[in-house]
């Protein structure tokens, strides 16, 4: 696209492009923010600081899950630190999915023994597989 006027090479690329009404109202609706009220050219720059603030957001968020995206972001080798951090987080995402295969079967086995024999809690709140902690008062 370019201007009946000069070289296209003096204006900046926000006076050249051309942004429909439909991708401005999309932009409102999602932001909560009503370009449609701004000037023309106001619309274009809100519009662009609206995907800016999404961009850094969706950023922020990604940064938060893994720690060495930061330093691979600007090119770097991630620290140590950061690798460390990133193993930690795999390790308890590991645990955690773990924990909570063995806390549904727990719960499955439980539901079955119960249908056929009777609580297993009859014993002071006890599970299967508790052990009593022996306390002495020697001290």
């Amino acid at each position: 696209m370019y201007s009946k006027v000069g070289t296209p090479s003096i204006y900046e690329d926000d006076n050249q492009r051309k942004i429909s009404k439909s991708d401005i109202a999309k932009h409102s609706l999602r932001s909560n923010v009503n370009v449609m009220g701004y000037r023309p050219k106001d619309q274009i720059d809100a519009v662009n600081a609206l995907d800016a603030k999404e961009i850094m957001e969706r950023t922020i968020e990604a940064m938060k899950k893994d720690p060495t995206l930061a330093a691979t972001l600007h090119g770097n080798k991630p620290s140590k630190g950061a690798m460390i951090d990133k193993e930690l987080q795999m390790e308890e995402e590991e645990m955690m999915k773990r924990k909570s295969i063995s806390e549904d079967m727990m719960m499955h086995n439980k539901g079955m023994s119960e249908g056929m024999t009777g609580s297993y809690n009859n014993n002071n709140n006890m599970t299967p597989g508790m052990t009593r902690k022996r306390v002495s008062n020697l001290g």
